[in-house]
């Protein structure tokens, strides 16, 4: 079995760099990262640097009522194709203080 881990390039997500302490370990420690998105020849940051502000937020209640109202809405635009609708991120954790954006995957 041969390494392909050199020919395969990674998408970073530039705001998670600001709330995952993982990953802005990872972007800390990589010698060529630039605010235009280039890190290195394997890796692609989505979106360029966020320059925005992050606001974490109280958990809200809400936060599980409004992702059902969005998965009702994708499931019935995608019917069959959708094998799984998930509430992933930070508001999908009870009691946890997040930013105020209902992650759906």
């Amino acid at each position: 079995m041969s390494d392909t881990s050199q020919n395969c390039t990674t998408i970073v997500d530039l705001t998670l760099a600001r709330t995952d302490p993982l990953v802005a370990a990872i972007l800390a420690t990589t010698s060529r990262s630039r605010e235009d998105g280039y890190v290195d020849e394997r890796t692609e940051l989505v979106g360029g640097i966020d320059k925005r502000d992050i606001h974490i937020v109280d958990y809200d209640p809400t936060w599980p009522e409004r992702f059902n109202r969005e998965r009702i809405r994708i499931a019935e635009a995608l019917g069959d194709t959708a094998c799984r609708i998930d509430h992933i991120g930070s508001t999908s954790v009870p009691d946890l203080a997040a930013k105020p954006i209902v992650d759906i995957e």
